[in-house]
């Protein structure tokens, strides 16, 4: 699936800062003089000392003292909520977080015109124009998961949607581990929990001639924050209401678990892309399958029927009254429910 030509092994040595987290991290509560950090990473202590600074300045629960250095034991949920590049081991050198940003999407677009390589992951604190499908804004407030990831796959441009299918499947696989629900996907790009919205997707690619060059999966995933009505359709009858994973679990879920969870589902689900058997997958999650739906493209009705979910080309499937299957490509086409728009 890989573009061959972008593929490069760019894993670099665990930073200094990631190092000394890891030690620290073994004991809490316990301190550890610099001399010996030193001599274990085989670093100045200096360098030890800037790093330890650093951290503190993103505020990690650190300690420094006479004694040395020592990880504060967290008593307050998430825990290890952070989204650093150190955080994630050998893989470091492809992570990137930017405290606020306008969209992730926008960044992924820049990163991969510069030809940064596939795995590459852009996260935010928070996003002050997150951007939906169709121009829609998202609201991104902090202690939710934004982040877009890039890949180049080797594919022909009109098989895009089979990445933006698999990658809906890994999240909502993740999403069921960590919240102890099932999750189902909305096409073309929402995942819904009990009725309620709690991620949403955007997908970008550049394709010359029919060769895909890149595409970047973008996901805002409501994790700890704040929960507002996500979208509204020119009538203003019609919003997402959303939910977090909060609502799920006894104690806030940390942003990091939950971004690693998605892209371990992923690296296991892509490399099924091509299978003829993914969208049967997709279809066993789909909310509103052997519903009563309208299609609607801006403010205006389509078709109404059977939402008989999506074929092997991601296309919506919606039987008519007449027995007639209509096919919509994923686009500027929404399906609903007939009641919600009551």
């Amino acid at each position: 699936m890989v573009n061959q030509k972008f593929t490069k092994n760019i894993y670099s040595e665990i930073s200094i800062k990631g190092r000394v987290l890891a030690i620290l991290r073994e004991e809490p509560d316990l301190f550890f003089s610099g001399e010996y950090l030193a001599k274990r990473l085989g670093v100045s202590r200096v360098a030890v000392w800037k790093a330890v600074k650093s951290l503190q300045t993103a505020n990690y629960p650190l300690l420094a003292g006479e004694k040395g250095y020592c990880w504060k034991l967290e008593t307050t949920p998430p825990y290890n909520d952070f989204l650093y590049p150190w955080e994630f081991g050998e893989k470091e050198a492809f992570f990137h977080y930017v405290e606020t940003t306008d969209s992730t999407m926008n960044l992924a677009m820049e990163f991969a015109i510069r030809g940064y390589p596939e795995g590459t992951v852009i996260t935010a604190g928070e996003q002050t124009a997150g951007r939906g499908r169709c121009g829609r804004a998202w609201v991104s407030s902090k202690g939710g998961l934004f982040f877009t990831l890039l890949q180049r796959p080797a594919m022909c441009a009109m098989d895009y949607f089979r990445v933006a299918m698999g990658f809906q499947i890994a999240a909502a696989r993740a999403l069921k581990q960590l919240c102890g629900k099932q999750i189902h996907l909305h096409w073309p790009n929402d995942l819904y929990v009990e009725g309620k919205k709690i991620a949403g997707f955007l997908t970008e690619f550049h394709a010359e001639g029919d060769q895909l060059i890149w595409i970047s999966l973008g996901l805002g995933v409501n994790v700890n924050n704040t929960l507002y009505a996500q979208e509204h359709s020119s009538k203003g009858n019609f919003f997402k209401e959303p939910i977090n994973c909060l609502s799920f679990v006894s104690n806030p879920i940390s942003r990091r678990e939950v971004l690693v969870a998605i892209l371990k589902q992923w690296e296991v689900i892509k490399k099924e892309i091509d299978s003829p058997e993914l969208h049967k997958e997709w279809n066993s999650l789909v909310w509103g399958k052997g519903e009563n739906v309208v299609a609607i493209e801006a403010a205006d009705v389509l078709s109404r029927g059977i939402f008989m979910g999506i074929d092997e080309q991601g296309r919506a499937i919606i039987k008519t009254e007449t027995g007639k299957r209509v096919f919509y490509c994923p686009g500027n086409v929404s399906i609903k429910e007939i009641q919600v728009l009551a």
